[in-house]
């Protein structure tokens, strides 16, 4: 078997490859954790352009746009890590809050994706977000079974995990959403 640039196989590894490298740049530029945000926007963005160009140039862009949304990644990392830990303490009392953290957990994801493609100010990204999630409320669904997968190659290997998993999980909920904002636009 003969394998060329253009043969599904060589696709296969190479998007394998990419996503290990989207894997590696996400926790690297974790290490200040207040830059979840602008990680997850540089990912976003990276995803969208893949999709629509089938090439992209990984680092360059991620660096780019990591750079551009730092000061507002502060800002909502740190309003989601105290939502989190307010919902985390809840969680206590009653399972409604693991099931908001959940929903709180795709907003923001989906305030990323938003920020990284569109050119908007921050409250009407708040806003559409909200209205994206809230209109496609089954876009749950899907991604628990992203995050379930996502767990299971943590379970099975936590280097795995740390070298593909996490990026695949952005990957994937990522195209998600670009197919329903895809749809949404039409």
């Amino acid at each position: 078997m003969r394998v060329t640039m253009e043969s599904k196989f060589y696709k296969f590894l190479d998007g394998i490859y990419k996503i290990m490298k989207l894997s590696i740049l996400f926790i690297l530029s974790l290490i200040g954790v207040v830059t979840l945000f602008s990680s997850l926007t540089s990912i976003a963005y990276i995803t969208r352009k893949w999709i629509e160009n089938g090439e992209v140039d990984i680092f360059k862009n991620y660096k780019k746009l990591f750079k551009e949304n730092i000061r507002e990644s502060i800002i909502l990392t740190l309003i989601f890590f105290l939502l989190f830990i307010i919902l985390e303490i809840g969680k206590s009392l009653s399972f409604i809050y693991g099931i908001l953290e959940i929903y709180f957990l795709i907003y923001f994801l989906i305030i990323a994706y938003i920020k990284a493609n569109y050119e908007m100010k921050i409250k009407a990204i708040l806003t559409f977000s909200f209205k994206l999630l809230n209109l496609n409320i089954w876009i749950i669904v899907p991604v628990l079974g992203v995050l379930y997968l996502m767990y299971v190659i943590y379970v099975f290997n936590i280097f795995l995990f740390t070298v593909f998993g996490i990026g695949l999980g952005l990957v994937l909920f990522n195209v998600l959403i670009y197919y329903i904002l895809r749809k949404f636009n039409k």
